[in-house]
This record gives structure tokens, sequence and C-alpha cells, in this order.
């Protein structure tokens, strides 16, 4: 979602909304989380381009786009380069950098990085495996990058992170 789009800002606010209810839970907070989900499904029904309404080149591209985030995510705990992330769509680097940049508005190695650090999020929330084993995981070879990485985005060390989300 990009916030200089009318309707992406509104689901990014039903977005906040629906997170900021689910924190502090004031009565009635199901309700208006639903509310605010509901609302962030129209608008995506609503703003969704269908594949038939696509001309030929850009179900191309979407197709190589696919192609290469469903490689991304079966191979995100390996290492990977940009001349992998290309050949499983049969394309060159400087398109795959295009495409992303074009259909993510972020390059495949950020992309990565994120997505290692979703994955992270949800092992840090649901399990008790240590820090290492989780950076390991998540395919960051070293701990201290994994570390740095992780505060960079999500605000909090991983050790904090957990303390603050994790399950009880």
């Amino acid at each position: 979602f990009r916030p200089d789009n009318a309707w992406q800002t509104e689901c990014l606010a039903n977005i906040q909304l629906a997170f900021s209810q689910m924190q502090n839970t004031p009565f009635g907070y199901e309700l208006r989380t639903r509310a605010a989900l509901s609302e962030i499904a129209v608008q995506l029904c609503q703003n969704a381009v269908s594949p038939a309404m696509q001309a030929p080149a850009d179900q191309a591209a979407a197709q190589r786009m696919q192609n290469m985030l469903a490689f991304i995510e079966a191979h995100y705990t390996e290492p990977l380069t940009l001349q992998q992330i290309a050949g499983s769509a049969f394309i060159s680097r400087r398109e795959c950098l295009r495409l992303f940049h074009q259909m993510t508005g972020t390059s495949p190695v950020q992309y990565v990085i994120g997505l290692r650090i979703r994955k992270a999020k949800v092992l840090l929330c649901e399990t008790q495996l240590p820090m290492t084993e989780i950076g390991s995981i998540c395919g960051f070879q070293d701990q201290s990058y994994f570390t740095k990485v992780f505060r960079k985005r999500a605000g909090l060390s991983p050790a904090r992170f957990r303390k603050v989300h994790a399950k009880t």
C-alpha cells in the first residue's frame, strides 16, 4: 500500500484502526475490528484488477512476478541472489528490478529481507526457539545482522519483540 493513493490510504487507516482496537481492547473492540477489516475487504475488491481486464503484457508481467514471489517464498531460508530470483521468471536482472519496483515499490533484496523479518516475527511469537536459531531458520547467516535488521524494521530487538508480542 502506498499513502499517495487515496483508496490505499483509506485501507491503511482501517488497518491501523483494527490494530489499535485489538491492542487496546475497549468495549466492543471485536465488532469495531471486524468492521474495519470488512471495509478493507470492500476496498480491495473494488480496486482489484482482474486478470481478464489486464492487457496481455500486464498479464505476462504479473505471471513473472508471481513466479518470482513463489520462488522467494520457497527459498527465503537460503542465500538468494538477484540472478536466481530473475532466473526463476526467465528474465534479466534489470527486468527483475524494474518489475519488483513497479509492483511492490521495493527491490527484490529488500522484499526478501522483509519476508524473513515477517517469518521471524511469527516464530518469535509462537515458539520458544533461541534467537540464533530463529535468525538462521529465516535465512540470516549472521546473528548480529539479523538483530540489526530486525531492530530497524520492527523498532524493537528480537528479544524485546518476543516479550511484547509473545502469546501467553
